[in-house]
């Protein structure tokens, strides 16, 4: 049996997501996936129930069990945190009874807590830990919380990351920025490199060099403008960079500024066509969409070719009452292949035009690719095949201003 993690945030129909996820992620036909899980051969560890937005839990919860049920053997995992999944439970009178079981993770003890870093060796840590009003307050419990933030295992492998004597860290925001300076300083970023050295395995990094990379201040800039933007838009934490929408620009005047441009350059192509595009397909390497757009310009004017000689000849042949060249007729077939394939750029345009506008208003770089690999080698966000996402959606939050 195969285990494997498929996020709920961004769940459709189970068996067909199911499908269309390994296809996404991994390039796996769908024949095979589908056998998979007929057979019994897929695990499906589903993660972040509580994550699926709330309007659509209680029908996501239905469908797991349909699923369970309507598969013969078929066993499934389901992650999500208790008080979350109780709130569904109660509201919508709902739960996963098609599974056999529950087990719920307990909080850390304090104990747990202090041999964790015994067994690191740090004594820093320890010692600090002692300070009731210092580093020892995150052992405190919290209120509506369920328990200490240090019982979670999460915050306990960033506190382990994070912290340096002397450093202020009473509360969660405290230790998240303390996470997010230590990933992005310089001093973090070559050493990652010296060790990289030593692996045999050659890692390829988004910039050639620290020095290329950009700076805590521009970093945070550009993840605090995302994390927003997925925010207001109620989107999960997976981020298709095909899928950045001409609302996402933040004033009026840059709207009607991107639609005003989109429709001269559309015209000049050949086609004004409606300006929001929402439907990109989804892809295993990242703008994989816009690439696949370009690569398909000469496959389609092509595959068009035969439909403009016969355009071609029906309007010469009306136009010279009967008679047409048939060079004048080829010649003019290209031209109407070219338009057919033309109009496939559209959501080209589209794209890099918004990525212009938003580069432009400092929310984005040029090369957003680039930098989101860059922020997932920064251990802030990861990579999933074409989309990313952050590590956890503690820090998508803390990123967004409008919440922290």
């Amino acid at each position: 049996m195969i285990p494997y993690i498929f996020e709920l945030s961004t769940w459709q129909d189970i068996a067909n997501w199911l499908m269309a996820q390994l296809k996404f992620e991994h390039n796996i036909d769908e024949a095979v996936s589908r056998r998979w899980i007929v057979d019994g051969h897929l695990l499906p560890l589903l993660d972040g129930l509580d994550e699926v937005d709330a309007a659509r839990q209680a029908e996501c919860v239905e469908k797991i069990n349909a699923f369970v049920t309507g598969q013969l053997g078929q066993k499934v995992v389901v992650c999500c945190r208790a008080k979350e999944y109780d709130q569904i439970a109660e509201s919508d009178g709902v739960r996963l009874n098609a599974l056999n079981g529950a087990l719920r993770l307990q909080p850390l003890e304090k104990a747990q807590v202090r041999e964790y870093f015994e067994k690191m060796g740090r004594a820093d840590v320890l010692q600090d830990l002692q300070d009731e009003a210092g580093l020892g307050a995150l052992l405190q419990p919290r209120e509506d919380e369920e328990g200490a933030l240090l019982s979670i295992p999460l915050f306990l492998q960033i506190l382990a990351i994070a912290y340096e004597p002397g450093k202020q860290i009473t509360t969660k925001a405290e230790l998240l920025d303390a996470y997010i300076v230590r990933r992005l300083s310089e001093a973090q970023r070559s050493k990652d490199r010296q060790l990289a050295k030593k692996k045999p395995v050659e890692i390829k990094w988004a910039y050639g060099k620290t020095a290329k990379e950009p700076d805590v201040e521009t970093t945070t800039r550009y993840l605090s403008w995302l994390a927003r933007k997925l925010n207001e838009n109620s989107i999960p934490n997976v981020f298709l960079i095909e899928r950045m929408q001409p609302k996402w620009l933040d004033t009026t005047a840059g709207k009607w500024q991107y639609r005003l441009i989109l429709g001269l350059i559309l015209g000049l192509i050949g086609g004004l066509i409606e300006a929001f595009k929402e439907d990109f397909k989804t892809r295993n390497q990242p703008n994989q969409g816009i690439v696949d757009s370009i690569k398909n310009v000469p496959i389609i004017a092509v595959a068009t070719y035969p439909s403009g000689l016969a355009i071609a000849y029906f309007l010469q042949q009306a136009a010279a009452s009967g008679s047409a060249s048939l060079i004048s007729v080829a010649v003019s077939a290209v031209g109407w292949a070219l338009l057919f394939s033309l109009n496939s750029l559209t959501a080209v345009v589209q794209h890099y035009l918004l990525r212009l506008f938003l580069c432009r208003g400092g929310h984005i770089p040029y090369d957003y690719v680039r930098f989101l690999k860059y922020t997932t080698e920064r251990r802030l966000t990861q990579q999933v095949g074409g989309s990313f996402r952050f590590i956890h959606r503690e820090l998508l939050d803390h990123f967004d201003p409008n919440i922290s």
